[in-house]
């Protein structure tokens, strides 16, 4: 028996070797079925058509049907796509179909097959090839409007740009579905067609002038989104268009300069100075994007420069030096809350300005307030809220407590005394007089703003009502460190493309700023430790910007002028641009890559071109919105074009893509529930190497053998 039982395990160790070195296939199992239903939810199939179209409600239908009847151990799922991909939900982004990423995402769910109902209208990119490399069939469900009513603008031809004062001629290309008669109409100049299935119909407009244009086709028709189409038409120029947002000219001569009080768009510009004008939020906005997006910044100081109700705004972080100087303050706000300011609204008209000051102030800054009543020091500006009025009113205990806090501060020091000027009973105005000496020598510096009686020293701030209190504190904190500084000293020119041939001169003002980390310093006055810089630049996504902490003076033309060339990016005048979508051609002689700035309904974007020859240079637009698309090179070459959108040109299941699915992947084109019921199981995969479990059998037959041996005696 032992015998027996020895060479049996023997045996079987020795052929389960054999099949793990013959790596013998065995078979695998069979996957039950996993169904993925992706349904086209783009805002094409929802166009209206003939009776026998199949809409998204027969592809819900055809779902659910699919559910009820699926077999036990079977799986039956649904995702919808548009421009994005949801799985059991109908919201999704109908603007665009995305049909490529649609399929990616559908095989991460591992299905076994795939029924794609759509139009076919979107390009399934290399997702077919994934598909069929897993052995995925997409079967194919015809979806959208069958003999749809429709009109459409195909096409919009306008040359890239004119010479200035020159005229062009607009042409429209209209197609058609039906017939029927039909106005075109850009701007005032109406022209009558007549439109038939087959037959595209030509539209000219002649004798217009440079500029943005707009086309309406004018019709009832199943859509109404594709019969609009908007363009420009630019002036051609071989000088870079400079904007001085301003009132004041400055004499550039090598450029096309345009000086405007008011906030204009700046992407036809190949720079924007900003000199004496105050955008809003918004033009900052504008303004910040039109940079990330490849376009040219400088920024002129002076008395309207670098202001500090800019701090927080786009332009704070666009800026190559920041709004303030490096100096440290040590500030202390002393509140009166005695029984005097217990008025209805008056305190926390008080607690509201200390707040919005305190916002203007460094992060390096020591700040704190302190109430007058019950002294003590708070140190974030959230504890203001819990200052309650009531007491007797101590002006001269409050400058003492505030003296000692400041002495043992950094930097340069002030107290804020904001009273309503009532002294307490009890107090003498020798105690107050006492403390004026004591803050002279601590070098601290006094401030007092009241609606009532004036202290006896300190500089007295007076306001009509504690409403009125928080622009008065702008102020103060504005001054509390010195932002200007009457004639600074000669510029100190440093080695820089905006600095050569500039001659050292003596500013009658100027700025007093510190550089971001980063920044490129390209001048500075001042001599160590007090060196302040004059001139920095940066990048900011695609753009430059650079700052001159002066005002524009005739001492300083070519230091501005060549500042402002550094910023529009060099000269690349002398090309021909023109947009054929999706490509972007640049004709002239230049680098081997051209930054370009492209403009489109989605805001400013750099764009890059690439040297593809000796003369010529190329890039590819990005996916865009429709509407009016511009580029713009530097040195001045711009270009529009019409982007129309595809998502409207045609309408109707495609059945030549659609059956080009169907055969790449090893589907089928269905066209009932009875298609769908009679598409074939998944097959049993094929056989699998067996070289792992063979030789995990082996050394389990192994242990076999050795237990057998060892511990069944004779």
């Amino acid at each position: 028996m032992r015998r027996t039982a020895l060479l049996s395990a023997r045996t079987l160790l020795v052929l389960l070797f054999l099949a793990a070195i013959l790596d013998l296939p065995i078979p695998s199992a069979s996957r039950a079925r996993r169904r993925l239903h992706l349904v086209d939810r783009s805002e094409s199939v929802r166009v209206p058509g003939a009776p026998e179209s199949l809409t998204l409600e027969d592809a819900g239908r055809l779902v659910e049907w699919d559910r009820t009847l699926s077999r036990t151990g079977d799986e039956v799922s649904w995702a919808s796509f548009g421009r994005d991909v949801a799985f059991d939900s109908e919201n999704v982004d109908g603007r665009t179909t995305d049909l490529a990423a649609a399929l990616q995402a559908a095989l991460a769910r591992d299905p076994t097959e795939i029924v794609l109902h759509s139009d076919g209208r979107a390009d399934p990119g290399a997702a077919l090839f994934l598909c069929r490399e897993r052995g995925i069939p997409v079967h194919a469900v015809p979806l959208g409007p069958a003999g749809v009513r429709d009109a459409r603008i195909a096409r919009v031809s306008a040359p890239a740009d004119l010479p200035p004062g020159g005229r062009f001629t607009l042409e429209v290309t209209v197609e058609s579905t039906f017939e029927t008669p039909a106005r075109l109409r850009v701007e005032s100049d109406v022209k009558e067609i007549r439109l038939a299935p087959g037959a595209p119909a030509l539209a000219s407009f002649r004798d217009r002038p440079a500029g943005p244009f707009k086309v309406r086709l004018e019709l009832e028709d199943a859509c109404g989104r594709n019969n609009t189409a908007e363009g420009a038409v630019y002036e051609r120029s071989s000088r870079r268009k400079i904007l001085i947002l301003g009132s004041r000219p400055i004499a550039m001569p090598e450029f096309d300069v345009r000086v405007s009080a008011s906030f204009e768009d700046p992407f036809p510009y190949a720079a924007v100075v900003l000199d004496d004008a105050r955008p809003d939020e918004r033009e900052l906005g504008a303004l910040a994007r039109y940079v990330r997006g490849g376009g040219g910044l400088l920024l002129l100081g002076g008395p309207s420069g670098f202001p500090l109700d800019w701090k927080g705004t786009p332009l704070e972080e666009l800026s190559p030096l920041k709004f303030s100087p490096e100096e440290r303050v040590a500030v202390l706000f002393a509140v009166d809350n005695s029984g005097s300011m217990d008025a209805p609204g008056r305190l926390d008209a008080v607690l509201a300005a200390v707040k919005d000051a305190w916002r203007l102030l460094e992060p390096g800054d020591d700040v704190a307030a302190m109430p007058m009543v019950g002294p003590r020091f708070i140190t974030d500006p959230g504890g203001l809220g819990a200052i309650r009025a009531g007491g007797p009113t101590d002006i001269g205990g409050a400058i003492a407590a505030g003296r000692r806090h400041l002495e043992s501060r950094d930097g340069r020091k002030h107290l804020v005394l904001l009273t309503d000027g009532e002294p307490g009973k009890e107090e003498k105005p020798e105690q107050r007089l006492q403390e004026k000496d004591l803050l002279l020598r601590a070098g601290i510096g006094l401030t007092v703003v009241t609606t009532g009686k004036r202290i006896e020293f300190g500089i007295h701030v007076a306001v009509n009502d504690w409403i009125a209190l928080a622009g008065e504190m702008r102020k103060i904190v504005a001054g509390l460190r010195e932002r200007e500084r009457p004639n600074p000293g000669p510029l100190d020119l440093r080695e820089h493309a905006v600095t050569e041939g500039v001659a050292r001169v003596e500013l009658p003002r100027m700025n007093l700023r510190a550089a971001k980390t980063g920044a490129i310093v390209a001048a500075t006055v001042g001599r160590p430790p007090a060196v302040y810089p004059a001139a920095a630049f940066h990048a900011v996504g695609g753009g430059r910007v650079g700052a001159l902490a002066f005002a524009h003076d005739p001492a300083v033309d070519r230091l501005v002028r060549q500042s402002v060339e550094y910023v529009s990016g060099g000269a690349s005048g002398g090309f021909a641009l023109v947009i054929d979508p999706p490509v972007v051609r640049a004709r002239g002689q230049g680098p081997p890559v051209l930054e370009a700035l492209l403009q489109s309904a989605e805001g400013p974007r750099p764009l890059a071109l690439r040297q593809v020859r000796s003369d010529l240079w190329e890039g590819t637009l990005p996916p865009l919105a429709p509407g009016a698309v511009q580029v713009r090179l530097p040195g001045g070459a711009a270009a529009s074009a019409t982007i129309l959108d595809g998502e409207y040109s045609a309408f109707g299941p495609d059945f030549r893509t659609l059956e080009r699915i169907c055969a790449l992947t090893g589907g089928r084109l269905l066209r009932s529930t009875g298609d769908l019921e009679g598409l074939p199981r998944p097959k049993r995969p094929a056989p699998v190497g067996g070289r792992p479990w063979f030789a995990a059998a082996a050394l389990l037959a192994l242990f076999l053998d050795l237990a057998l041996s060892t511990f069944w005696k004779p």
